[in-house]
């Protein structure tokens, strides 16, 4: 094989390119240039995840509507227990 993938060549290309031609003491480490092809392929997997999950949760007007509506809820659920809790932890502490 002459190439890398085009979608792991910007990010991966540099590396293994000058792994294949170093004659340092790791000179030609074909472990280290392995490790590096499948964490790049695990770190590709988790971006497309992501992407899709974004997708879904944001791709139309209405799924953006509703994502926002939960934001506020969350907001909303946690400056209420901050406020509750806030209260109970100062006057613990002076007694």
């Amino acid at each position: 094989m002459d190439t890398l993938d085009p979608n792991a060549e910007h990010e991966l290309g540099p590396f293994v390119r000058r792994r294949a031609s170093d004659d340092g003491p790791l000179g030609k480490d074909v472990g280290t240039v392995c490790w590096a092809m499948g964490r790049w392929t695990e770190v590709s997997v988790a971006r497309a995840k992501f992407w899709c999950d974004s997708e879904r949760e944001f791709g139309t007007a209405e799924a953006r509507r509703k994502g926002i509506e939960k934001q506020v809820k969350r907001k909303r659920k946690r400056k209420a227990g901050e406020d509750d809790d806030g209260g109970n932890d100062e006057e613990e502490g002076r007694k």
